[in-house]
């Protein structure tokens, strides 16, 4: 049998930097914690590591050339929130959200399967969503909130792209 390939451990860093954020940790969870009243339920599961990275403004090396980690977030609008994560990846306290090892996502749902839980079926694996009793399907809130770009992030792209531009150029020039 192939031996299994250990997960990364490159670090998890902050990208709350204001000039690039529109929005703060504390703003984003706080939008997502109405979202989850609003479709009836008590907590939220997210799977997705990209809706992490941007929940929570953190930023990581687990996936080449993507700036996420691998982790799932537990929203609970009774115990905050839970992130799942390697431990060793983290050199700093994350405020308002309770770190936990990774592995014990299972445990802590199995524990919680019958709290009415908002889930992205096609952004959950299989595993996960099976420990949810009281499962209440729905598109993410994260992923609705990162399409719509606020003037800061706007403006970052344009000059992105200009830079972009402006290097194209002089390479062809080349």
């Amino acid at each position: 049998m192939p031996e299994v390939p250990s997960l990364p451990t490159g670090k998890i860093w902050r990208f709350d930097d204001p000039r690039y954020q529109e929005l703060s940790r504390e703003e984003k969870l706080s939008r997502v914690y109405s979202k989850i009243k609003e479709e009836g339920a008590q907590a939220h599961l997210l799977c997705t590591l990209d809706d992490i990275a941007y929940l929570l403004n953190l930023r990581g090396n687990d996936i080449p050339y993507t700036p996420v980690f691998y982790s799932y977030l537990y929203l609970s609008l009774e115990e905050g929130a839970h992130l799942f994560v390697d431990r060793r990846k983290l050199d700093f306290l994350v405020p308002g959200v309770t770190i936990h090892p990774y592995e014990e996502i299972f445990d802590f749902l199995k524990d919680r399967g019958d709290v009415p839980t908002l889930i992205d079926p096609s952004q959950t694996n299989s595993k996960v969503y099976r420990l949810l009793r009281k499962p209440i399907h729905g598109v993410s809130p994260s992923r609705l909130m990162k399409a719509v770009k606020g003037p800061k992030e706007i403006e970052n792209t344009k000059r992105v792209q200009a830079e972009d531009g402006v290097a194209l150029l002089k390479f062809i020039d080349f």
